[in-house]
């Protein structure tokens, strides 16, 4: 009876460390399909007397950028995420996507510099009525761009609040700030980002109608799971400083 019991606790036991290898193989194959790929969200690279949410100085950016080489990180275009999203690629370990919304002149005059300082790739999505205007980059700058390297996406004409606009009106910003930016830069605009992170019930139907294949938000997550619909990426926006991009970056903090 006694050697009985004993046989029977070894079943279990075997059981038990079975069902606890199997999870944790489950859990491995389960991770393996989320990509971890920060994709960095600025606006202004200006230093500014008071602070702004939406400014990061030139200096703490070049040090930003620094952090990222001497760590290791693979900056990588929004197109070989978007791929790698599809399964069509394999990324390198520690990707990372950098992008930039509205299209201001300082991303020309103080980001773009040290972008190429770092030999790093870089998103501008793009609000077409603002070009050419004070404090905003011209078609020369933004061709610049286009001509080195750098991707090009679409950012509305007006920068509205799409979650507001009717159906109609929403296409108009869409289609149109498309049109704009493909006839004067002679490239395919295939991304957009979403003007302060909004969208209506029909926006992503209507980015779809208009020709874009992907869409990027404000909402903060580095993990992208097989299941995110690309027409509602993640994003995370960068602080003026540091310690945050670090956390951001390596995902131990959210917001």
């Amino acid at each position: 009876m006694k050697s009985f019991i004993f046989l029977l606790l070894i079943l279990i036991s075997f059981i038990f460390i079975g069902d606890s290898v199997f999870a944790t193989v489950n859990n491995t194959v389960n991770k393996s399909k989320t990509l971890h790929v920060p994709i960095l969200m600025y606006h202004h690279i200006v230093k500014r007397k008071t602070h702004d949410p939406y400014s990061v100085s030139p200096e703490v950016f070049d040090r930003q950028m620094n952090w990222l080489k001497q760590n290791n990180y693979q900056v990588i275009t929004y197109a070989d995420f978007y791929q790698a999203m599809l399964k069509k690629t394999i990324l390198p370990a520690k990707s990372v996507v950098i992008t930039f919304d509205d299209g201001d002149i300082d991303q020309y005059t103080s980001a773009w510099p040290i972008l190429k300082k770092y030999h790093y790739s870089a998103l501008f999505y793009i609000t077409t009525n603002f070009i050419g205007h004070t404090h905003w980059m011209n078609w020369k700058m933004l061709k610049d761009l286009a001509d080195n390297n750098m991707e090009i996406g679409g950012h509305t004409m007006s920068h509205p609040n799409l979650a507001k606009l009717a159906a109609i009106d929403q296409q108009r910003e869409l289609i149109v700030s498309k049109k704009i930016l493909e006839k004067n830069l002679k490239i395919k605009i295939n991304f957009f980002a979403y003007p302060g992170g909004a969208y209506g019930t029909s926006t992503v139907a209507l980015l779809q109608k208009a020709g874009y294949i992907s869409a990027a938000t404000t909402q903060h997550n580095v993990f992208h799971r097989p299941t995110e619909n690309l027409y509602l990426v993640s994003r995370i926006h960068i602080d003026d400083d540091l310690a945050s991009f670090i956390q951001f970056v390596k995902g131990t903090r959210v917001n």
